[in-house]
């Protein structure tokens, strides 16, 4: 094989290792800011206080349905 073809593949190989690990550096350093990013923390609050609202909701609505039934049995005695 000719010396510049070798040479030509070894830069080529290089050259897209290079792109590849510099892609994966991006990728790696995107990944760590969005897990520190202080969005993603209030959103996860936000939605921890969702779900307990909804929980305390649905125990107050079973609540007002059960007391509702015991009402209608008064009545209806």
């Amino acid at each position: 094989m000719n010396v510049a073809l070798i040479h030509d593949k070894y830069s080529i190989k290089n050259f897209w290792k290079q792109k590849i690990e510099n892609h994966c550096q991006m990728t790696e350093d995107e990944k760590s800011r969005m897990k520190n990013s202080a969005l993603t923390k209030q959103s996860n609050i936000s939605q921890e206080r969702n779900n307990i609202k909804s929980v305390q909701m649905g125990r107050t609505a079973e609540e007002n349905s059960f007391r509702g039934e015991k009402a209608s049995q008064r009545v209806d005695q």
